[in-house]
């Protein structure tokens, strides 16, 4: 049996407020996506693949529920992954604290 990479995500249906203010109906629970990386790796090859004419300096996952997957894909381009956070009111450096 193939496994898509919907079948690796936990999800909800229902009406949910996102933190970027955006309202949708499908959550998905993205901190159980890395729970069996070797599940995941196949995919986050075939996108760093897809990304390899690009010729991508930086991949940038959010620090939250991102910076694995973003791991993940950097490996086949051997670039240091970026770590992203969101910016707190009067935050100045761009730095995650």
């Amino acid at each position: 049996m193939s496994v898509g990479l919907m079948d690796l995500f936990h999800s909800r249906q229902g009406h949910f407020l996102l933190e970027s203010g955006h309202h949708g109906d499908l959550w998905l629970d993205l901190e159980s996506l890395c729970l069996r990386p070797a599940r995941l790796q196949p995919f986050a090859v075939d996108l760093a693949e897809r990304l390899r004419p690009y010729k991508v300096d930086v991949i940038c996952g959010p620090l939250v529920e991102g910076a694995f997957v973003g791991m993940m894909v950097v490996g086949p381009h051997g670039n240091a992954p970026r770590p992203a956070c969101r910016l707190a009111a009067g935050c100045e450096t761009g730095r995650c604290h």
